[in-house]
């Protein structure tokens, strides 16, 4: 089965993101969303990436869309970067 999305890209814009919102840590980003510093290290290293809920839970603390966060269109198709 084919990605529908890139994880170099989503480790780009939770990072992204996460600094545009202010939050200079990861464990401030940690605190703000109720996810574990670990987990936010691993998704901004490309070490794992976030699961659906996980996904919902970061766009709602960085006040942007699940699709910002995974690169994708409006229409769930990847984003050309």
């Amino acid at each position: 089965m084919t990605e529908c999305f890139d994880a170099a890209v989503v480790a780009r814009n939770i990072k992204a993101r996460r600094i545009a919102k202010g939050f200079g840590t990861q464990e401030e980003l940690a605190r703000r969303s109720g996810l574990s510093p670990q987990a936010i290290s691993s998704w901004e290293s490309q070490r794992s990436v976030p699961n659906g809920k996980s996904i919902v839970v970061l766009a709602c603390a960085l006040d942007c869309t699940a699709d910002e966060l995974l690169g994708l269109d409006g229409g769930g198709r990847r984003e050309r970067h």
